[in-house]
C-alpha cells in the first residue's frame, strides 16, 4: 500500500517532488521533472542514482511531447517495489552554490564539495565570447545557476539538491540539474 501511496503522491505534485533513499542507503530515487519552457509543462523522469550519483536507471513517466510514458508507471512501480523507500525531507542545510562547485554542510560534519558545470557568474573564455557576441550586435546569453530544494536523510546521510537556471526570451535556460551527495 505505502508504494501506490508514493507512486500516487509523486505523480501528482509539482515541482517539489521528494527523493527518496532506499532502507539501506545505497540508492536514491529522484523524481526529476526537465521543464519545458515554451510550453509550461514538465516531462517526468524518475532517476534512480547510487550514491555516488551515477544513474542507475532512468524511466520516463511522463513525456510533454506524447503524454504518460506506456511502460513508465508500470517500471516505476517495481523501483518502488524492489526496496522500501523513505522520502527524504526538505532542508534548509547548509548548502553554497559557487563556480563549477556546491559545497554542503551536514549537522555535526565537515563541508562537502561536489563539482560541476554549474556556473553563477561566466568564467573568463565565456565572458570573452559574450562579449566578442555583443561586439558584432549578437545575443550575448549566459545562464546563471541557483540552488532549488534540498532534501536530506541525515540518517541515511545522504542529500539531494536541485540547482536551476535564469534565462530570458533571448536566452532560454536549460533544464535544472540534480546533484546527489553523500557521506
Amino acid at each position: 500500500m505505502r508504494s501506490a501511496l508514493v507512486l500516487l503522491a509523486l505523480a501528482s505534485s509539482a515541482h517539489a517532488d521528494p527523493p527518496s533513499v532506499s532502507a539501506d542507503g545505497k540508492r536514491i530515487m529522484v523524481p526529476y521533472r526537465g521543464e519545458d519552457g515554451a510550453r509550461g509543462q514538465d516531462n517526468l523522469t524518475i532517476l534512480v542514482e547510487d550514491r555516488a550519483g551515477k544513474v542507475l536507471d532512468r524511466i520516463p513517466v511522463i513525456d510533454v511531447d506524447t503524454g504518460p510514458v506506456k511502460s513508465g508507471p508500470r517500471a516505476w512501480q517495481r523501483v518502488i517495489d524492489s526496496a522500501t523507500w523513505r522520502p527524504m525531507v526538505e532542508s534548509d542545510a547548509t548548502v553554497v552554490l559557487a563556480d563549477g562547485k556546491l559545497t554542503l554542510t551536514p549537522p555535526d560534519h565537515a563541508p562537502i564539495v561536489k563539482r560541476g558545470s554549474w556556473r553563477v557568474t561566466p568564467d573568463l573564455r565565456t565572458q570573452a565570447a559574450m562579449d566578442r557576441a555583443a561586439a558584432n550586435g549578437e545575443i550575448a546569453c549566459f545562464n546563471p545557476a541557483e540552488r532549488a530544494q534540498t532534501w536530506i536523510d541525515l540518517e541515511r546521510r545522504a542529500a539531494v539538491v536541485f540547482i536551476r537556471f535564469h534565462g530570458n526570451d533571448t536566452c532560454w535556460e536549460p533544464d535544472s540539474d540534480v546533484a546527489v551527495i553523500t557521506w
